[in-house]
């Protein structure tokens, strides 16, 4: 998808803002950063 919010030939001559495209990478390190933290510690239910 981030593709082709960069390639204006393939959304019709539209340019999508940057600052959105920043804004959705940092939400997606956010939910990894997060994912990781909640999993990392499932290990010790069983323990």
């Amino acid at each position: 998808m981030w593709v082709a919010a960069r390639r204006s030939d393939l959304m019709g001559g539209y340019r999508y803002p940057r600052w959105l495209i920043v804004i959705g990478v940092a939400a997606w390190l956010l939910t990894l950063y997060l994912g990781w933290n909640s999993l990392s510690g499932i290990a010790d239910l069983w323990q």
